[in-house]
């Protein structure tokens, strides 16, 4: 087993940190899947993804990964925490890496709820998507 997910670790949090979404466009596989907590399909498209990526840095306040592990599988799993209007949501970001260590599929999940409806709400506005609250108040309501 090689070290690309080590090397991926110290690659992704760099851009991170540096909020350099060049950086993390160059560690995503041309085919990259995102398992958003908010949809039920994969998001697919590699420029929509990245937008998503970098709107999740930018509304969460004080983002930052506070633990990552590289699983036995070769996957990468990193927790996640931030900020909105004061409440801290927590994360996991569970990655899948294809054999050049790029990221294959991303699948997000966050706790608690409460901070993650906000959250959501202010993503969705963010992203520009119409109707935003009234389609996420019903599917919380089926």
């Amino acid at each position: 087993m090689t070290d690309l997910p080590g090397k991926f670790i110290e690659e992704w949090h760099s851009a991170v940190e540096e909020r350099s979404f060049d950086k993390v466009n160059a560690l995503l596989a041309d085919d990259v899947k995102l398992v958003s907590p908010v949809a039920f399909k994969p998001f697919t498209d590699r420029a929509y993804i990245l937008k998503v990526l970098e709107n999740v840095v930018r509304t969460l306040e004080s983002f930052r990964y506070t633990r990552s592990t590289v699983l036995s599988d070769g996957g990468v799993l990193m927790v996640f925490e931030g900020e909105i209007d004061g409440k801290t949501l927590e994360g996991i970001d569970l990655f899948d890496l294809n054999a050049e260590g790029k990221v294959e599929t991303l699948k997000v999940m966050v706790r608690p709820f409460r901070v993650y409806a906000k959250f959501a709400f202010t993503m969705g506005e963010r992203m520009g998507i119409r109707n935003w609250r009234m389609s996420v108040l019903k599917f919380l309501m089926r």
